[in-house]
């Protein structure tokens, strides 16, 4: 399969089993950006002094939005059959979404440090919190009434 040079397996535009992109490729794409915007807002805030103090954050970030969403990608790539599932978009698509307000929430709510109440990282982090249980719904699949087949690596 030839994809080009710089262009990752993972993020082709390939047809896969019928998809133009699945939901898992599209989630390991999502994650690296957010990995390095996440890294470039760490080495931003311990360069400033009065930000150095609120890099605890970043690490949370990073994991909610970049390490997380890249292995709920990964297991839909291993589990094809997962991935295909309406419920494992509308899960991948929601972890977007709140991995993306989260943070920028947060973000807000220090620059105007906390002068009034912000619902953004609230929202972001309940959207998140249901894109998790909609995952754990996809990985016990009895519980589901969902079937899935392993790929034979």
């Amino acid at each position: 399969m030839e994809l080009g040079l710089g262009q990752p397996a993972f993020c082709s535009q390939q047809k896969t089993q019928g998809y133009s992109l699945m939901i898992g490729s599209l989630m390991m794409c999502v994650s690296v950006v957010i990995l390095l915007a996440g890294m470039l807002a760490g080495i931003v805030m311990g360069i400033q002094p009065r930000l150095h103090a609120r890099r605890r954050p970043m690490r949370i970030f990073n994991l909610v939005g970049g390490v997380l969403l890249f292995l709920f990608g990964l297991y839909y790539r291993l589990v094809p059959a997962a991935g295909t599932t309406t419920l494992a978009k509308a899960q991948g698509w929601l972890h977007i979404v709140g991995a993306i307000l989260f943070p920028a929430g947060v973000a807000i709510v220090l620059l105007e440090r906390g002068r009034h109440l912000s619902l953004r990282p609230i929202v972001g982090s309940l959207i998140v919190t249901a894109a998790m249980a909609l995952f754990v719904v996809i990985v016990f699949p009895d519980r589901a009434g969902l079937t899935v087949q392993p790929i034979q690596l």
